[in-house]
């Protein structure tokens, strides 16, 4: 397609590898619908803006068992989120350290119970990478730095409290403590 004698953008089929490449060699590349089926109104969905950033003008639907991938430092390709057949939402590969970050809060919120497992039974709280709360998952052991407030211990098993309690450092007491 040619503007005042200049090629501007062109439609070309590589047989080399079987590809269709739409090219626009001076802008943006958008991919336009109607708004709604039937109508003759152009909505630009989607762009491929100079530079190589994608511009989704609404939802991005994949299938069940589809994935988005990245490819990492190294040019593998990586999970980046994925819905299985069981219908779990997966964030990050499982051999991939994944971060979730944000400048304000970050809230963890569902309909039924949240489950934090780790592989190695380790389960740290940090802050500001310092670890304040460690759960041991395998033997079923917390440790605290800080004070560690408690309104209630109960062994359930009715074996003293004690014989499951180990305090070490100053300890404050407000309250009853009964054996």
């Amino acid at each position: 397609f040619q503007q005042d004698g200049t090629r501007r953008a062109f439609i070309q089929f590589h047989d080399t590898d079987n590809t269709l490449k739409l090219t626009s060699e001076f802008g943006n590349l958008e991919l336009r619908a109607a708004s709604t089926a039937g109508s003759d109104s152009d909505t630009t969905y989607l762009t491929v803006k100079a530079g190589g950033n994608i511009s989704v003008g609404g939802n991005i639907e994949l299938a069940n068992q589809k994935k988005i991938t990245i490819d990492n430092t190294g040019g593998t390709a990586k999970d980046l989120a994925t819905v299985n057949g069981s219908n779990q939402m997966l964030i990050g590969a499982a051999d991939l350290t994944t971060i979730v970050q944000g400048d304000s809060s970050i809230k963890l919120d569902s309909a039924g119970p949240v489950y934090i497992d780790s592989d190695t039974g380790d389960i740290q709280f940090q802050d500001n990478s310092n670890t304040k709360i460690r759960f041991n998952t395998l033997k079923g052991d917390i440790s605290a730095s800080g004070v560690l407030y408690v309104d209630h211990i109960s062994t359930g098993s009715g074996e003293p409290a004690e014989n499951y309690i180990s305090i070490t450092g100053s300890t404050s007491v407000f309250g009853n403590i009964t054996a």
